[in-house]
């Protein structure tokens, strides 16, 4: 075989795949960037004090079968107590009662 003749056949396909891999890692890196922008956003709304504290008032707030006193009285107690707080605003319906019962027993004490 000449030469000529192994490069008309590796050629194209040497291209072909150099295209390909150049198209794939864009899309790879595209992707990722994408993901690190929503996390970061997301990180940044939640590392912010005041719209943090506006997710939890409003998660409180929301919960049935409190009275408003003892429901602003919690929301304070949440404020002081990052971890909690996070845990409250991610719980269900239910787990959210349940915190709440367990601050009133705290709050009482």
């Amino acid at each position: 075989m000449s030469s000529a003749n192994t490069k008309k056949r590796h050629g194209p396909s040497v291209k072909r795949q150099h295209g390909k891999k150049a198209r794939f890692m864009k899309d790879m890196m595209n992707g990722i960037f994408e993901g690190v922008n929503e996390r970061l956003d997301k990180l940044t709304y939640t590392i912010h004090p005041f719209s943090f504290g506006k997710q939890l008032r409003q998660s409180v707030m929301e919960v049935q079968g409190f009275n408003e006193r003892f429901l602003n009285a919690a929301f304070r107690y949440l404020m002081k107590d990052r971890t909690e707080a996070e845990i409250f605003v991610l719980t269900n319906e239910e787990g959210k009662r349940d915190i709440l019962n367990d601050l009133c027993m705290m709050i009482r004490n």
